[in-house]
């Protein structure tokens, strides 16, 4: 990639859709100057945003977005395993939740929109 690119600013009123976001996502214990969750999402509907898909990246990421798109309408969700889970799991913390996070999956398509949040990892992984 170039290291200029001109790239214009967006047209005015131009409505967005969020095809890869983490909303919820684990906060951190300390320092957390982010807006919440909540606010973020009211925040990105009140610029103009028509729609987000958020990715998990494991069964505790699934489940917290669960929890939070409940009674939401203007955002969907993808079932993934991010590369820094297989990674960095203990191996019996992996294996257990990777059978959950494949029970929900077989279990509950209509529930989500798609498989995501899975790649291959040339950051974490240095093999």
């Amino acid at each position: 990639m170039p290291k200029k690119i001109n790239i214009p600013e967006p047209e005015e009123n131009l409505r967005i859709i969020d095809v890869h976001c983490h909303l919820p996502f684990p906060r951190p214990k300390n320092n957390d100057r982010l807006p919440s969750d909540e606010q973020q999402y009211r925040d990105f509907l009140d610029k103009g945003g028509v729609y987000l898909v958020t990715s998990s990246i494991d069964i505790v990421t699934l489940n917290l977005i669960l929890t939070f798109v409940k009674d939401k309408e203007k955002i969907g969700f993808t079932c993934g395993w991010a590369p820094q889970t297989v990674t960095y799991s203990p191996k019996d913390q992996y294996n257990r939740e990777w059978e959950k996070w494949i029970d929900f999956i077989k279990n509950n398509q209509d529930m989500y929109l798609a498989i995501g949040e899975i790649g291959l990892d040339f950051h974490h992984a240095k093999t």
